[in-house]
């Protein structure tokens, strides 16, 4: 009961305030390891007292050299609902926990995660899939109906369980036809190393594209009114003007960046999620560098670019320092391409 145990840990890159900020790491099962991983050393994650790291060139394929964490559950309902994320009503959502996007799953590397499911829509079946974790020995758990599971039929559950073998960002979506187009997605992060030093985290940021008409229908002819969201936030009138908002417009998506203190700025990691339904993106920041650091659960060599492009459902961890500048605001902008014509968006 009260013998020696491993560190329990708030992640780097965590939430600072607000839900979720009480996040911790625990690997209370492994004595005699520490956290290593520093401002000026993202790369190392766990390390004991005769040296041996977890750290980013360890093999997370080989199951062996995997931490060993805690089972975590997490809760998602799924129901319809509307939504107004750009000024004008969308009447044909499908939603986890009545939240566009849906709850951030948090999880550390090595954690084994339960996620029970309850599918409360009207009509429609569903399932979902953790987009880019790997299913070792948990193929049933993939949430591709039709291939590795039955849909959720209407007032029953399931429930998924994975181990987090990798670490960085992703996201959870119905994998039910195009029903995550209608809203049924949100974002995960499965905490570890990183291969360049950052001071802060940001929550996921996910773009997307959007309609108001239901994915089911555009998918036969087109997105009505089509808009671009920043975590679930738009402006449906930047893209036609004589298309009015009838509702109130959300306010926009912002970060905030500390002043820079003694002419040094902070270093803010970005995790940065396509979720479209039909268009890829050209993500950037008014005159700043973008240091690319981490692509689809995949920690690479960092490299810098004024951009990054984004596919569908691809993930980019970036890494970004303020600009000297304490007045200045920078527009986060994302130019998109897709068969359906979206407009260049702010």
């Amino acid at each position: 009961m009260g013998g020696p145990r491993g560190p329990i840990f708030k992640p780097p890159g965590g939430r600072l305030r607000g839900p979720g900020s009480s996040f911790t790491c625990n690997y209370s099962a492994m004595v005699g390891f520490s956290s290593c991983s520093t401002p000026t050393n993202r790369a190392c994650w766990l390390r004991n007292q005769a040296g041996f790291e977890y750290n980013i060139n360890t093999d997370y394929e080989d199951t062996s050299k995997t931490p060993i964490g805690i089972h975590r559950t997490y809760y998602l309902n799924l129901a319809d609902g509307w939504i107004n994320a750009d000024g004008m009503n969308f009447t044909e959502a499908k939603i986890f926990n009545k939240t566009y996007p849906g709850p951030y799953i948090q999880a550390c590397w090595g954690d084994n995660v339960t996620v029970i499911v309850k599918n409360n829509l009207s009509y429609n079946g569903t399932s979902v899939h953790w987009h880019g974790i790997r299913q070792l020995r948990t193929m049933h758990m993939d949430g591709v109906n039709g291939i590795t599971q039955c849909p959720i039929a209407p007032g029953d559950s399931f429930n998924y369980t994975f181990r987090a073998m990798q670490y960085g960002s992703s996201w959870y979506h119905s994998h039910y036809s195009v029903q995550y187009a209608d809203g049924a997605n949100g974002p995960l992060t499965l905490y570890g190393p990183n291969s360049a030093p950052y001071d802060v985290g940001i929550l996921p940021i996910l773009l997307t594209d959007w309609g108001h008409n239901s994915a089911f229908e555009a998918i036969q002819t087109k997105l009505e009114n089509p808009s671009i969201l920043l975590n679930g936030t738009g402006n449906v009138t930047r893209y036609n003007n004589n298309v009015p908002a009838p509702l109130r417009i959300p306010a926009p998506y912002t970060i905030h960046f500390d002043r820079p203190k003694k002419g040094v700025a902070k270093r803010y990691l970005l995790r940065i999620i396509n979720t479209s339904f039909d268009s890829t993106f050209v993500f950037s920041i008014d005159n700043h560098i973008l240091e690319i650091v981490e692509s689809d659960f995949v920690p690479i060599h960092p490299y810098r670019n004024t951009s990054v492009l984004i596919g569908i459902g691809q993930r980019y961890h970036v890494i970004v320092r303020r600009t000297p500048n304490p007045t200045e605001v920078h527009r986060l902008e994302m130019e998109t391409f897709a068969p359906s014509g979206l407009s260049p968006g702010r």
